[in-house]
């Protein structure tokens, strides 16, 4: 009868009795710039049909929103001035991440996680859970992790990222590695 407690491959702690399934009940943490999966995270998730709203000046997806993009994620620097005055750290067609290099140079994202953070000219990826990291260390890190079945957590926070520009690709095959377990997981 007790609360069986296992991490499940969405992220979340099974919460279900020990003699049932791990089928997770919380409700579905992916999103697009469209919407928002209606259904509980263990059941498959619900395709968007909208078109890849992902694009800069420099390329445009093509393709349906849960399809893979067919646009790479620019590697150009974001050409903003932020308010203070001074040049946007991050990359074009990203969000603007909410730190300036010039009068913000303490800041906790300038700290060495990756190894690239002092170099002046380093860019910066802000994370939807608001970590700020440099974006050739957390290109890294996330191409580390492909091959596993979970989704993307934040390196700081361990937050389940599902709606990542940058790294759409990667969550759009996660989220398909993670439909066929849930197949497998519904069956029995």
């Amino acid at each position: 009868q007790k609360e069986c407690g296992r991490n499940l491959i969405c992220g979340h702690i099974c919460k279900n009795k020990c003699d049932q399934n791990c089928i997770c009940n919380y409700a579905c943490q992916y999103t697009c710039k469209h919407s928002k999966c209606g259904n509980s995270c263990g059941e498959i998730c619900i395709n968007c049909n909208e078109q890849c709203s992902l694009q800069c000046k420099h390329s445009k997806c093509s393709k349906l929103c849960y399809e893979l993009c067919d646009r790479k994620p620019c590697n150009e620097r974001c050409d903003k001035l932020l308010s203070c005055g001074h040049q946007c750290i991050g990359l074009c067609g990203e969000r603007c991440p909410s730190v300036c290099r010039v009068c913000e140079p303490h800041d906790s994202c300038f700290d060495i996680l990756f190894g690239n953070e002092e170099d002046p000219n380093s860019m910066f990826y802000q994370c939807n859970c608001n970590h700020i990291f440099e974006v050739k260390g957390l290109d890294t890190y996330f191409t580390q992790n492909e091959g596993s079945v979970q989704m993307l957590k934040c390196p700081l926070c361990k937050a389940i990222l599902t709606n990542e520009s940058r790294y759409s690709n990667v969550i759009k095959m996660k989220i398909k590695d993670l439909s066929k377990v849930k197949e497998k997981i519904i069956e029995m």
